[in-house]
């Protein structure tokens, strides 16, 4: 028997659920499965430090978890640049900065994301992870990576000087050179031997 053509008939789950579906809301749902994601990742980084392991049984989830990011990645953010043209070319260029600026935080997560999975340096916080950090001078260095790490992300603040991990060169004086991301973007920066180096200077 045929559909009257005057009588409304509910539209099914998955036409309804099409229907409405629009790039940017698929580009929402996208970056919240993405920083939840993240969240999950940094979580397990934290967890496998010295004062926690993983256990055994989690260790294949946070493996496909590390797989998946870079799927999810490339395409909430292919989806919200497919959105930022829509706005240019309707001329909405204060929403087209807006989806800018997502994409960038997306980006920028996700590189953090990457080292916290690869196990590069040291988490200090989501913005922030420290992945080199040398103190003495050139052909006379100790690696701390850790110390400067671990003061950063528990104390916010470290002093430069051989109590870190010992004097690489006796009677000269020294620097440290700490090589670290921030909000997706890698930087180096020199600091002086004796200066008390606070977390928001690398910020």
């Amino acid at each position: 028997m045929g559909r009257h053509p005057a009588i409304h008939y509910p539209v099914g789950k998955s036409n309804q659920n099409s229907a409405v579906r629009t790039p940017l809301k698929e580009a929402s749902m996208n970056k919240m499965i993405l920083q939840s994601t993240i969240l999950l990742i940094s979580l397990a980084g934290i967890a496998m430090s010295e004062e926690a392991k993983i256990p055994k049984s989690c260790e294949k989830i946070i493996k496909d978890m590390e797989n998946d990011i870079s799927r999810i990645k490339t395409k909430a953010v292919s989806l919200l640049e497919k959105e930022m043209r829509t706005y240019t070319k309707n001329g909405d260029l204060v929403s087209a900065i807006q989806i800018k600026g997502k994409m960038d935080e997306l980006v920028a997560q996700n590189i953090v994301a990457n080292a916290v999975t690869s196990g590069t340096g040291v988490t200090v916080n989501d913005k922030l992870v420290i992945k080199k950090a040398m103190y003495g001078v050139n052909g006379s260095e100790f690696d701390v990576t850790e110390e400067v790490g671990k003061a950063m992300r528990d104390d916010k603040s470290i002093t430069i000087n051989d109590s870190m991990k010992g004097d690489p060169a006796p009677f000269i004086v020294k620097r440290l050179v700490i090589n670290y991301i921030f909000m997706g973007k890698e930087v180096e920066k020199k600091f002086p031997q004796n200066l008390i180096l606070k977390l928001y200077q690398l910020e």
